[in-house]
């Protein structure tokens, strides 16, 4: 039995525990000596409290105490101990403690939403002939010549504190030049005949280097337990391959009539997303994220625009 301690300061009034304590006496070798107990009233729950008392001990009426053994399933662990005394719990990853680092994989597509690989040219004699000319055309916009990007990336974490942390990624993206009609085009030497004309555009390979920040809002504890959205902003460069483009029509010009258009080289870019993580095991997550990506122009034969583009992604997580 539980000898040598005493539960003094409340009293058990007509069969109920009142004050959460029980008035004098104390329990020696398996019974009270010196002073009352009350009945206890049912469906009373002891304390969560660890250690010395019982955790989720019940009391019933008239029966016999019941004491669960044991942890409970669910308990808060303290957090990492890297994070300075004082940071509040609940941030970067939960109760789990884990070192700062991490390493991130990433797929996903960027969808075109502006900039011009070529401006709009109004009618006139083709560039360096003699006896073609061209009907006006419209500009080419960047999502018109290529198809979306499928990219890849590999990033380096660290926590700077339980809700920020710090990227360092190197992204690879591919995406494949579409066939688009640029105008109409005649020749002398082909009396009678006004045709479209097409181009198509090799394929535009991207690396890119970026640092940026992600700041998590809320912590474990949301009422979806382990999803935490974040907001993200990066900040680097990209380089680009060399592009050819092969001009064509049915009679007048020749499909191998094909000439450089991009010179490869870097240019900055930036972007910024939303998105949101949810944990899966101790030390991994997944995440989604959308925004926005902003790269400067191509150096390209003839005058190009900046390029914007909504890059959607899926990542993974492990910390270490």
């Amino acid at each position: 039995g539980y000898a040598g301690g005493q539960i003094a300061g409340g009293q058990a009034v007509g069969g109920q525990l009142v004050g959460g304590e029980v008035a004098g006496g104390q329990w020696v070798n398996g019974q009270w000596v010196g002073g009352s107990v009350g009945q206890v009233a049912s469906n009373v729950y002891g304390t969560n409290v660890y250690g010395s008392q019982a955790y989720g001990t019940q009391y019933g009426a008239n029966s016999t105490v019941t004491t669960v053994q044991g942890a409970p399933i669910y308990v808060q662990q303290p957090y990492p101990a890297y994070y300075p005394v004082g940071v509040a719990v609940g941030g970067l990853r939960g109760g789990f403690a884990a070192l700062p680092f991490g390493i991130e994989a990433g797929v996903g597509t960027d969808f075109g939403i502006g900039g011009d690989i070529i401006g709009a040219k109004p009618a006139g004699p083709a560039l360096g002939s003699a006896t073609r000319s061209l009907t006006a055309s419209p500009a080419i916009g960047y999502k018109d010549a290529y198809k979306n990007s499928v990219n890849y990336d590999l990033a380096a974490t660290y926590d700077l504190n339980p809700s920020t942390t710090a990227i360092a990624r190197i992204g690879y993206s591919k995406a494949e030049g579409e066939r688009v009609q640029m105008a109409n085009v005649s020749d002398t030497t082909f009396p009678g005949v006004n045709e479209p004309y097409y181009a198509t555009w090799s394929d535009l390979e991207q690396v890119t280097l970026e640092g940026g920040l992600r700041k998590y809002m809320g912590g474990w504890g949301n009422p979806v337990r382990g999803v935490r959205p974040y907001v993200q902003g990066t900040a680097g460069f990209t380089h680009n391959n060399s592009v050819s483009v092969t001009q064509e029509s049915a009679t007048i010009i020749n499909p191998a009539e094909t000439q450089p258009y991009i010179r490869s080289g870097w240019q900055p870019t930036a972007s910024a997303a939303i998105g949101a993580e949810m944990q899966m095991g101790p030390r991994s997550a997944i995440g989604v994220e959308a925004g926005v990506r902003w790269r400067d122009n191509l150096d390209t034969v003839t005058k190009s625009d900046d390029r914007w583009s909504v890059p959607v992604r899926l990542r993974g997580r492990v910390s270490f």
